[in-house]
């Protein structure tokens, strides 16, 4: 069995509170955020690892070395919640060279909310444009992208909001 924990350190499904890994009680006093990691090896799960859920391909290992793991894994996706920039400062947005884009569609199976298509096309395929105004810039789509016609038009932060 492999569980996976999206850990986005924020409450997102009653609005944004603090929890365990904040590193502030409800009550706004400073404390030692929960190491869930710490918490999966000490209850005897000996396959445990963190990954950036950005990091597309990390993640994709991960998750088959946990499917593959004779036993119980865990696997735990760390990135603060991209829609409370005070806790993930923004990492610049991304934009398509419409000339550069084949419309493979790969992008597109993000699901990313950013990403729609336009008018122009490609062998009977819309090619893809990205809201600049809402792009987090994750880089996910940018990870997918084999024709290199997704790139970062925007100041990065150099830690990713880490």
């Amino acid at each position: 069995m492999t569980v996976l924990i999206q850990d986005n350190r924020i409450t997102a499904m009653t609005g944004g509170q603090t929890n365990p890994h904040n590193e502030r009680t409800l009550a706004g006093v400073e404390t030692k955020p929960v190491d869930l990691a710490a918490i999966c090896r000490a209850l005897g799960i000996e396959h445990v690892a963190v990954v950036d859920p950005y990091e597309y391909q990390a993640c994709l290992d991960a998750l088959r070395a946990g499917l593959a793991f004779e036993g119980p894994a865990v696997i735990i996706t760390d990135r603060p919640c991209m829609l409370f920039p005070s806790k993930a400062p923004g990492l610049g947005a991304f934009a398509v060279d419409e000339e550069l884009c084949n419309a493979c569609q790969l992008c597109m199976s993000l699901g990313c909310p950013s990403l729609h298509h336009v008018e122009a096309t490609h062998k009977g395929r819309h090619k893809v444009a990205i809201d600049t105004e809402t792009c987090a810039g994750c880089s996910l789509c940018e990870q997918l992208c084999r024709t290199g016609a997704i790139t970062r038009v925007g100041a990065s932060d150099p830690e990713g909001g880490r």
